[in-house]
């Protein structure tokens, strides 16, 4: 059985109801998700967190952008993920991934990329 982690926060005052986001539990669970991806992948070069998650700006409603850079690929963009997305399963919320390879990283010609690249943090630590 699946055990959800439990990074939405619900408080009841009377009638109403309050939810808000652990960000700190979030953070703490992203970076052991990454290390775990890269201890298990050698292809894995660096994971980064981007997007409202990353910017202190995310809500219960909120998604997760999350970019994986691998040394290489020979799965087409939109395929990459479907290796990672796995290791997420235990989130609360939806997780974007986008998988590049260093080549694409190194050929600096993709806006979206160079977004992520300044914006970003690693979970790695690195």
């Amino acid at each position: 059985m699946l055990k959800m982690l439990s990074v939405i926060v619900k408080k009841s005052y009377g009638s109403v109801k309050v939810f808000w986001l652990n960000k700190e539990l979030l953070k703490k669970e992203l970076v052991k998700i990454a290390k775990k991806i890269k201890s298990c992948n050698d292809n894995v070069k660096d994971i980064i967190l981007f997007g409202s998650v990353k910017e202190d700006k995310a809500t219960p409603f909120s998604d997760i952008d999350i970019s994986i850079i691998v040394k290489k690929s020979s799965k087409r963009f939109i395929e990459r993920p479907l290796e990672f997305i796995d290791y997420f399963k235990e989130i609360p919320l939806g997780v974007d991934l986008f998988v590049y390879t260093e080549e694409e990283v190194e050929r600096k010609n993709n806006p979206f990329l160079s977004y992520i690249l300044s914006s970003g943090k690693s979970l790695l630590g690195e």
